[in-house]
C-alpha cells in the first residue's frame, strides 16, 4: 500500500465498549489499512497488543475538561517512518445521553529537532522550557504538550513566554524555525 498523507486528524468517536460511532475519512483509511487499529463487530480494535494498550489508555484517559491523554506511535502501512500523537477527550451525551470519547490521530510534523539538554545550552533555557520548545518544534500544540506533561495549558503557556522573552522571538512560529535552525547547524 502506497503511502498516505493526511492533512487534518483520523477522528474516532466511540461508546464506552469502544463501539464506533463516528469515523472521519482519515480515520477510514487507517481502518482499511489495519496495521495499527481496525474495526472488528463494529468496535475500535488495536491491530497488535500495543496498539491495543495504547487504545485502552486513550479510553480511560479521556476525560470532559479537553484532551488529557496522548499517545504516541508509529502506523506503518499509512506512513513509514513517521510518528503519530494520539489524544483524547469526553464528549457529553448524545440523543440516549451516552457520553462517547473521541480520539484523534495525527501525524507529528517530523521527529525532534534535537535533544532538549542541547537546547537548553543553546538558548540559555530551563530544562522544562527546552523540553516544552522541542515538543513545540516537534508538531505538538501547547494543549498535547500540557497533557503529555500532566500540566495546564496556562503552565505551558507561561513557560512559552518565558522563551519568548530569553530567545527574542515574538510567536510560535519564530521559535520553531530557530529551533530547526539550531538543528541544521
Amino acid at each position: 500500500m502506497a503511502a498516505l498523507h493526511f492533512t487534518f486528524p483520523a477522528v474516532f468517536v466511540v461508546s464506552e465498549a469502544l463501539e464506533l460511532r463516528s469515523v472521519n475519512l482519515a480515520g477510514r483509511a487507517i481502518l482499511t489499512a489495519g496495521d495499527y487499529l481496525s474495526a472488528q463487530e463494529g468496535r475500535l480494535v488495536g491491530a497488535t497488543p500495543v496498539s491495543q494498550r495504547k487504545l485502552h489508555e486513550l479510553k480511560a484517559g479521556a476525560s470532559d475538561v479537553g484532551y488529557r491523554t496522548i499517545v504516541e506511535f508509529t502506523l506503518a502501512a499509512i506512513a513509514p517512518h513517521s510518528r503519530w500523537a494520539a489524544v483524547s477527550r469526553r464528549i457529553g451525551g448524545w440523543d440516549n445521553g451516552e457520553t462517547h470519547t473521541q480520539i484523534a490521530l495525527r501525524p507529528l510534523l517530523r521527529s525532534d529537532p534535537m535533544p532538549a539538554d542541547e537546547l537548553t545550552g543553546l538558548m540559555g533555557l530551563s530544562p522544562a522550557e527546552a523540553d516544552i520548545s522541542v515538543k513545540l518544534a516537534s508538531g505538538l500544540s501547547p494543549v498535547e504538550i500540557a497533557a503529555a506533561q500532566g500540566v495546564s495549558v496556562g503552565t505551558v503557556r507561561a513557560q512559552l513566554r518565558s522563551v519568548y522573552v530569553k530567545t527574542g522571538v515574538r510567536k510560535q512560529a519564530d521559535l520553531v524555525a530557530s529551533i530547526w535552525r539550531l538543528a541544521a547547524t
